[in-house]
């Protein structure tokens, strides 16, 4: 990583730290890294603001309800 990219990547989390708080931020970071997603503001803010929801990473939808449609598919 050169110095710009390193320097853009610290303003990012920077900036969404103070929208979201840095533990947050910092669990965010891991987990677009873990996934092997590209680390950019957008995707640091989205996983923070999810965390901070408490939804995790999985995103909150509950799916149950169309189960039986993908039953009858199959």
């Amino acid at each position: 990583m050169d110095a710009r990219t390193r320097s853009n990547l610290l303003d990012d989390i920077r900036a969404v730290a103070a929208d979201c708080g840095f533990a947050a931020t910092a669990k965010a970071v891991e987990t677009v890294i873990n996934a092997g997603r590209t680390v950019d503001r957008a995707a640091i803010g989205t996983c923070a603001k999810r965390i901070l929801e408490g939804a995790g990473t999985e995103g909150g939808q509950d799916l149950k309800r169309y189960d039986k449609y993908m039953k009858a598919a199959e």
